[in-house]
């Protein structure tokens, strides 16, 4: 859980790890996100069993939240009467309140079940009780980190995560793609003529086409991709999750949206270029080591990129 970048993703890891390690049918997560939001919910099922909807997931964690707990916090549901389990294909299930330790306020509801029957072990109420507060810190800690990234490496006019943050979010990044077996790909935008653009037109003008630049595309990217101040006339994107071929479908659409942000001057050949590449999944490697190659490669592309004179679409190969 606590590899994971999201709070989404905790509970997505956390609920298919219980549902499999406990051999369940089904596992529900339910997660409160604030009063503001709405809960974030996650559902493990086994094989032949049907995913179900929102409705039949909150109709049986109301009847968890309605029933008493028994002295190890765990509640079991059964019994041909409750049509809510039915509904899910479940004959019985196990369920624990989940409650903010710092708090102590409902903080969201676990729960595994059969579709045969089954007698719960004490031990197997202990181990939801204990899974799920490990999942709230997790959570919790997720959503702190990605505040505090924001905070403190966002740059002042472009919302972006600074040059000065640039190694340490490959690092981890690479770090988190390896442990998960996960690809991981990077894009640079840059200007063309860009040192020739800041000598023209200056530092302020220039800054000012990179923040209308950085507010275009932001919306063409995940919530999850990186995207980096790179230098003074180009941007970067660290893309979690994402292969070599699906990196260069989204440089096309960033240069495609790019194309038709209006610079603060009266600009005739104003063009954009992109490198795309990907992290190599060679295991020899250490990290630190596999994150130089990745950069030193992607300078490279850049530096081909402004010799071929601009307005080009690199996509290099992987070693």
């Amino acid at each position: 859980m606590y590899r994971q970048a999201t709070p989404r993703d905790v509970v997505s890891a956390a609920v298919k790890q219980i549902g499999k390690f406990l051999n369940a049918s089904r596992c529900i997560v339910s997660v409160s996100m604030g009063k503001q939001n709405a809960p974030l919910m996650a559902e493990f099922t086994g094989p032949g069993v049907i995913p179900a909807g929102g409705a039949q997931i909150s109709a049986v964690l109301a009847l968890l939240t309605a029933a008493s707990p028994d002295a190890l916090g765990g509640v079991e549901l059964a019994g041909p009467g409750m049509a809510a389990l039915r509904e899910l294909q479940l004959e019985v299930a196990l369920g624990v309140r989940l409650v903010d330790k710092e708090t102590q306020t409902p903080a969201g509801s676990l729960l595994i079940g059969s579709e045969r029957q089954r007698a719960w072990r004490p031990n197997e109420s202990f181990f939801l009780q204990a899974v799920g507060d490990q999942l709230l810190i997790s959570v919790n800690h997720t959503r702190t980190q990605a505040v505090v990234r924001s905070l403190a490496f966002a740059d002042e006019k472009t919302g972006l995560v600074s040059r000065g943050a640039y190694l340490d979010c490959l690092l981890a990044e690479s770090s988190r793609a390896r442990a998960q077996g996960c690809p991981l790909s990077l894009v640079i935008l840059q200007i063309d003529r860009g040192k020739d653009l800041l000598n023209q037109h200056g530092d302020a003008a220039l800054e000012r086409y990179i923040e209308l630049l950085a507010r275009s595309l932001r919306g063409a990217v995940r919530q999850t991709d990186l995207a980096v101040k790179y230098t003074a006339w180009s941007l970067a994107f660290i893309l979690p999750d994402t292969g070599l071929v699906n990196a260069k479908i989204l440089a096309e659409k960033l240069c495609q949206v790019a194309a038709t942000v209006e610079a603060p001057w009266e600009a005739h050949d104003l063009n954009v270029s992109a490198i795309v590449a990907e992290a190599t999944v060679r295991q020899s490697d250490d990290n630190e080591d596999r994150v130089t190659e990745w950069i030193n490669r992607a300078e490279v592309g850049l530096e081909d990129v402004r010799q071929q004179g601009g307005g080009k679409l690199l996509v290099l190969a992987t070693p």
